[in-house]
C-alpha cells in the first residue's frame, strides 16, 4: 500500500528537509497533496508521518522530535 511505501521510504529524507517541507506545508497553507508534490515526495503520506512524529512550534517552527 502507499502508506507502507512511505514509511519504508520516509527513512531517506534528512531532517532538514522534513523540516522545510513542514514549514512550507503550515506556512503556505496548501493541501497535503500539492506540497508533496511540490517537493517532489513520493507520497503525501510522508508529510501526515512527519506531522505526527515531528510537532512544530508554530512560533518558532523549529523541530522537536517526539519520544
Amino acid at each position: 500500500s502507499y502508506t507502507e511505501l512511505a514509511i519504508i521510504k520516509e527513512g531517506n529524507y534528512p531532517e532538514e528537509l522534513k523540516l522545510s517541507v513542514l514549514r512550507d506545508y503550515y506556512e503556505s497553507g496548501s493541501s497535503l497533496n500539492s506540497t508533496a508534490k511540490k517537493w517532489g515526495l513520493s507520497s503525501n503520506s510522508l508529510i501526515r508521518l512527519w506531522k505526527d512524529r515531528y510537532p512544530i512550534d508554530s512560533k518558532s517552527l523549529s523541530l522537536s522530535h517526539k519520544k
